[in-house]
């Protein structure tokens, strides 16, 4: 007998299958960057399948199909799946990672210092969203909202939102901007014009002016932007801005354990 306590995720789906599943999944990615069947990919189909009514999605976190043949070679980075568990613990409503169809060759989450602090990270602050995705659940369930959107669908009036695609909105108060590209330090991040953000773990402050705006990506750092200006009497918004802070004293702990780690290291 269902007791409600049980969370199965469905790879197909038809119109109806909403209200039979309880969750759904992106597929079987490459361990690639691109927007065909690599990472981007899987941020493509979250969006879409939120359109599309499926709105509580997650994917493979570092993807999960991979080759090394010959002189081809295509096999998950400790990069790479340090940057899909940045990417997943905003966009998936389930943080899942997989071995990969090459474990022995691929980056897992206890490969090093690196992919096990990345997924403590991640761990910690998906599990603190969880206030804030469940009345996102809740408004899913009521209007059909999907969690993860395209920008369009909060700013429909600013026309590039229209064209974005690597970057989404959590629920209409978090924006948040993956990174798709290696060994990138900085991205560009569209903010719509007359429009208030603050950057959940730098507390920079940026007015959205209708333009792109160069943002500094260092690994582990996500980049993720808290709307500003919101009705402070509204209980997503009072929700989210707890849920912000205390993301951020975590994030800050963290930060500064690793300072000193590496001046023990130092010493040594």
């Amino acid at each position: 007998m269902y007791t409600g306590k049980i969370a199965f995720f469905s790879r197909s789906a038809n119109a109806k299958s909403p209200a039979s599943s309880t969750l759904f999944w992106a597929g079987d990615q490459l361990t690639s960057w691109d927007q065909y069947d690599g990472m981007r990919s899987a941020l493509s189909a979250m969006l879409s399948g939120g359109l599309s009514g499926m709105s509580m999605t997650h994917s493979d976190t570092g993807g999960y199909t991979e080759f090394a043949e010959h002189v081809y070679r295509m096999t998950r980075t400790e990069e790479m799946l340090v940057r899909w568990l940045e990417m997943e613990t905003f966009s998936g409503t389930m943080l899942r990672t997989h071995p990969g169809l090459l474990p022995d060759l691929s980056a897992q989450v206890n490969t090093s210092a690196v992919t096990l602090k990345a997924t403590r990270l991640a761990s910690k602050l998906h599990g603190m969203l969880h206030p804030y995705r469940s009345l996102l659940m809740k408004e899913a369930a009521t209007v059909g909202y999907p969690l993860v959107r395209y920008m369009f669908l909060e700013f429909p009036q600013a026309e590039n939102t229209w064209s974005s695609r690597d970057q989404f909105m959590l629920g209409h108060l978090l924006l948040v901007a993956p990174v798709f590209t290696p060994r990138s330090t900085t991205r560009t991040v569209y903010f719509p014009l007359n429009s208030t953000w603050q950057h959940v773990f730098t507390k920079e402050t940026i007015q959205g002016q209708g333009t792109n705006v160069t943002v500094a990506v260092p690994m582990g750092t996500p980049a993720v932007f808290f709307r500003q200006n919101q009705n402070p009497l509204d209980p997503m918004v009072v929700v989210c801005e707890s849920v912000v802070q205390n993301m951020y004293e975590y994030w800050k702990t963290e930060q500064t354990a690793a300072v000193e780690d590496l001046i023990e290291y130092i010493k040594m």
